[in-house]
């Protein structure tokens, strides 16, 4: 096995190529990921960069951190996936970077290499960083600041703690305070368990002036912007998309707390099988600083996230860093030599047997979506985790556990390469955005009556006018050109007029959500 300089070296290509590879393989379509990428265009092509906008209508949903992050991407490469996504996946290579630095410093370069390991490899990580979406900016800038402020601390060095308060600053203008909130969290329950008195360790972080700095960085554009829209933005983001989404479910993403716990495990699958007995090993009293410290952080998240009503897959995506520091940490002990304990045991039988069960998973998952059971009969391209499984079984039986965990993790590495580049493309040509554009284009207009995907005002690249009314439809009707199309759904159709000179043209399920796609072209009577 490589180790010292070359290997640090290889891992650099490792990170690089896990988090850029396939970034233009599949279209713009996740819900989130297109009005996310739309408003980064419109900021692009308006030049306004203080007001986000979608379809021509402030967008209210989330601070422009990320839109301005595809300001470059946007004039070097147009408008394309990639552009869109590429400031998401250097997010990830810096994240990854940041793992394995914060480990080499806190505890050696060969936790360093598997905690990195463990991040990068994780299911969801890559394919989160891999998304034109505000988490990736808000992964960053919580990990680097929570660790720029932990060796500000440690150290007593003032640098690093005004870093850390800026980069917190700048995370706000990701997804907002919350941020401030994770961070604040995390600390007062660290110092309350660090062994020191708990109103120096406050002190030694400097909070008043650490405060000072974020609200400098943060203050001007949120104050702006509120001016700007006499206070819409202000209301919207944080009344409805902040307290109303933590104190009740919104638009139907809810659960009880433990999804939250669960999500994070299937995240960094299939090492999170360690993250158990990692954590309960960090909670030690012989446990170093700085891991209690990633399982109090890692903790924070959580536990907030698990009060929250509304839960989606990426709420949990900010701790990960920190969890996966604690999985890396302890599996360092096999790479030094010691022999696995019953809970090693376990965790690798749990990890094998996810392994080989994926083919069964894809059969199974596509067989039950009608749109894309035709792609189910694809599940022997995952055949090669089978001998992947089997070899890594075969090392650990022969007490090698540093082999059986690099099976693993190179099988885990070919998955990835396999769901960027063949399975994400084939699911995502059966979407009815991309179905449906042959018959949009060519039309003089398109107008949407009711909700529509968001996918849609990107690929045509052009406002999409709103109906939200039978009024506005029958005012519609009496003005359109013939050939107009209407992009509508089929929970809709009953609000259609009956004698209305409307003709299906085209009829899709919507992939990943439950409406159907209707479109209707406009015959002017004769």
């Amino acid at each position: 096995m490589l180790r010292g300089v070359s290997l640090s070296s290889w891992w650099l290509v490792f990170v690089l190529v896990l988090f850029l590879i396939g970034l233009g393989a599949f279209p713009v379509y996740i819900v989130d990921e297109a009005r996310n990428a739309q408003a980064g265009w419109e900021m692009f092509r308006s030049g306004d960069w203080l007001v986000p906008t979608f379809n021509g209508g402030v967008r209210t949903d989330k601070p422009p951190l990320h839109y301005w992050a595809m300001q470059p991407f946007y004039a070097l490469l147009g408008k394309t996936a990639v552009a869109a996504r590429l400031g998401s996946a250097l997010c990830g290579v810096l994240t990854a970077l940041l793992v394995f630095a914060f480990c080499r410093w806190s505890f050696s370069s060969r936790a360093a290499i598997l905690s990195a390991s463990v991040y990068g490899l994780g299911i969801y990580v890559p394919l989160q960083f891999g998304l034109a979406t505000p988490d990736p900016y808000l992964a960053l800038c919580f990990t680097a600041g929570m660790f720029a402020l932990f060796r500000g601390y440690r150290d007593c060095d003032k640098k690093f703690l005004f870093a850390g308060y800026a980069l917190l600053g700048i995370g706000s203008l990701a997804k907002g305070p919350v941020i401030f909130v994770l961070a604040a969290t995390a600390w007062a329950v660290y110092l309350l368990f660090s062994g020191r008195d708990w109103w120096s360790g406050v002190r030694r972080l400097n909070p008043l002036a650490g405060i000072i700095l974020a609200l400098a960085i943060a203050a001007p554009w949120y104050l702006m912007i509120h001016w700007q829209t006499e206070g819409l933005f202000t209301r919207d983001f944080f009344m409805d998309h902040n307290i109303r989404r933590f104190a009740h479910t919104k638009e139907g993403h809810g659960g009880p707390a433990p999804l939250i716990l669960l999500l994070a495990l299937g995240a960094l699958l299939p090492f999170s099988c360690w993250l158990p007995r990692a954590a309960v090993a960090a909670a030690g009293r012989s446990a170093a600083p700085a891991l209690k410290f990633c399982l109090v952080t890692g903790s924070a998240v959580l536990v907030f996230f698990a009060l929250s009503g509304t839960k989606l897959p990426s709420y949990p995506f900010p701790a990960l860093a920190f969890l996966a520091v604690l999985i890396g940490v302890w599996l360092e002990r096999l790479w030094l030599g010691q022999r696995p304990v019953l809970s090693d045991h376990l965790a690798f039988s749990v990890a094998s047997f996810f392994v080989a069960a994926l083919p069964l998973a894809m059969w199974l998952g596509l067989k039950q979506d009608k749109v894309l059971a035709p792609l189910a009969g694809d599940w022997w391209h995952l055949g090669f985790l089978w001998p992947a499984a089997l070899g890594a079984a075969w090392y650990w039986l022969r007490q090698r556990p540093t082999y059986a965990l690099a099976t693993l993790a190179a099988a885990w590495w070919g998955l990835h390469l396999y769901l960027m580049l063949v399975l994400l493309p084939a699911i995502s040509g059966f979407n009815q955005v991309t179905a449906s554009l042959p018959v949009l284009k060519p039309s003089p207009s398109v107008t949407a009556f009711g909700r529509f995907a968001p996918a849609y005002v990107f690929e045509l690249d052009h406002e999409v006018p709103r109906l939200d009314s039978i009024i506005a439809l029958t005012n519609w009707l009496d003005t359109v050109a013939d050939g107009g199309r209407l992009l509508s759904a089929e929970r809709y159709i009953d609000s259609i007029p009956p004698n209305a000179p409307l003709e299906i043209i085209f009829r899709q399920k919507d992939l990943f959500e439950y409406p159907t796609t209707i479109i209707y072209q406009y015959h002017a009577p004769h």
